[in-house]
């Protein structure tokens, strides 16, 4: 529409509007908060009518994808259960075609407790209740994973972790700031978020822990040799 159509066509609005209350002099004798009120009905009413006439100018089609309406509540919560559906799911697909499936990522204290019960079984002998139940406990797959992760180069305690340092190495070595997605107060879409920055950036993730395994074995060697020359 031109200029001049949309001013015409507002102007007809406002005298019928005028009309509705009984004509320009009882229009007049409106307060001004009255008549506030007032002119946005009107153009709210003006303009449905436009979108009136421009939706039956669509095709039929296109008329059934406006009209389509699908209710799906709290949209977050949706996208949360379907997640959660989704690994549990594939974690029962391993077990189902009868797969090892991911390696166990064990805790410190599980971990080699997990590690005899592998080899009582490989001998033939039956697992302790203690290693069934270091065994359950123990988890796997993407979200420990992204949760280890979390661990190491976020974590929410600052005497853990290396959440600093790791900063310090991404900005020399990328160039870029970056800090892991928190995953430590279970903030929403945070192992997802984890999950991608492992797979998008995983070469870099990895440089950071050889490199923090050298500086360490450094380290360990130089104190060492620093207690050994004081004996």
């Amino acid at each position: 529409m031109s200029l001049e159509d949309i001013e015409a066509m507002f102007q007809k609005s406002e005298l019928e509007m005028i009309k509705s209350v009984g004509g320009q002099r009882k229009w007049d004798m409106l307060s001004e908060a009255n008549k506030s009120e007032r002119r946005p009905i009107m153009l709210e009413k003006t303009i449905a009518e436009l979108a009136q006439e421009a939706f039956e100018k669509l095709s039929d089609e296109e008329k059934h994808l406006l009209r389509l309406f699908i209710w799906a509540g709290c949209g977050c919560h949706k996208d949360l259960n379907t997640i959660c559906g989704s690994y549990i799911a594939m974690a029962n697909w391993w077990k189902e075609n009868e797969l090892e499936g991911p390696v166990f990522l064990a805790n410190r204290d599980n971990d080699p407790v997990i590690q005899g019960q592998n080899v009582a079984v490989a001998e033939g002998d039956t697992p302790t209740p203690a290693q069934e139940r270091a065994f359950e406990q123990s988890t796997r797959g993407a979200i420990k994973m992204a949760q280890i992760a979390g661990s190491i180069f976020n974590h929410k305690d600052d005497k853990k972790g290396h959440h600093d340092l790791f900063r310090y190495w991404w900005w020399e070595h990328i160039g870029t700031p970056f800090t892991f997605p928190d995953t430590s107060n279970n903030r929403f879409q945070s192992y997802c978020d984890a999950a991608g920055a492992l797979l998008f950036y995983s070469q870099q993730f990895m440089a950071f822990l050889e490199n923090l395994s050298i500086n360490n074995r450094i380290l360990a060697s130089i104190t060492w040799n620093r207690i050994f020359g004081m004996l």
